[in-house]
């Protein structure tokens, strides 16, 4: 209820509310009734100074996203130490980073990737509900034009390799080659990928112009995460880590990072 912006608000959160909560009974009936009775929940989240979000109550992925960047503040903008004159939004889900990043920024041009098509389509709905010009498209960011193979959905869709059963084709697209084409001077970036960061990071330093500032996660673990970071020190940024998490079932880590070079 505190993340909404008034109490025009306050119905949708506390619906929103509801079903974050909703026990897990008679096999998924909830969600499904739910989704029947509720298919899009728009609510005004106050980090985003009057923009709507579009939540799909049956969705644990958005409720999940929702929590990490309206209520959590995983992207904290006020650590920028400059006022960007471009944004690039890799792995955009249904576009909250960019829609945060248009709330600050007005009218910065914003470039969002995002190659899964549920996602592409939320993404979509909440650039045309709120009347905004975000490009929008619909590939996954690498170091190479062309087809890469996709699996997963949700917040966790990846790059697979091609013996992959369940994966699908993509395109990709070269993201030095774009940020060469916007011709920033002064660059912020998210980096969700989901394990793609560690193939692109030592090759787009090249490609960065001297002011520029990241949001990346780590998908490596702890001792890859201290060679990267070492990666960018070389390079100029100063790296400070925003989250760890270690999965309790695997163990595996996953890090949440901001690097800035201002």
């Amino acid at each position: 209820m505190a993340s909404a912006l008034g109490p025009r608000d306050w119905p949708a959160a506390l619906l929103l509310a509801i079903f974050r909560t909703r026990p897990p009974v008679g096999n998924g009936m909830i969600a499904r009734v739910a989704r029947r009775l509720f298919a899009h929940v728009w609510i005004r989240p106050r980090r985003l100074n009057g923009l709507r979000l579009r939540i799909d109550p049956a969705s644990m992925s958005q409720f999940t996203i929702y929590e990490e960047v309206v209520i959590g503040n995983a992207y904290d903008l006020d650590l920028l130490a400059f006022t960007p004159d471009a944004v690039i939004d890799c792995g955009a889900f249904e576009g909250y980073f960019s829609l945060l990043a248009r709330a600050r920024y007005g009218d910065v041009p914003i470039v969002a990737f995002e190659p899964n098509a549920v996602n592409f389509e939320g993404l979509l709905a909440n650039i045309g509900g709120n009347g905004l010009s975000i490009d929008a498209r619909a590939s996954a960011v690498s170091v190479r034009d062309g087809v890469g193979q996709f699996a997963g959905g949700g917040c966790g869709g990846r790059l697979t390799g091609a013996g992959d059963a369940q994966s699908v084709g993509v395109p990709l697209v070269d993201l030095r080659r774009v940020i060469a084409e916007l011709e920033p001077s002064r660059l912020l970036m998210k980096i969700d990928v989901e394990g793609e960061e560690r193939v692109i990071l030592p090759e787009l330093l090249g490609a960065l112009p001297r002011t520029c500032a990241m949001f990346f996660e780590w998908h490596h673990g702890a001792e890859l995460f201290e060679a990267a970071v070492a990666l960018l020190e070389r390079a100029g940024f100063s790296v400070t880590e925003r989250r760890r998490v270690v999965q309790p079932d695997t163990g595996a880590t996953f890090i949440d990072a901001f690097a800035q070079r201002a």
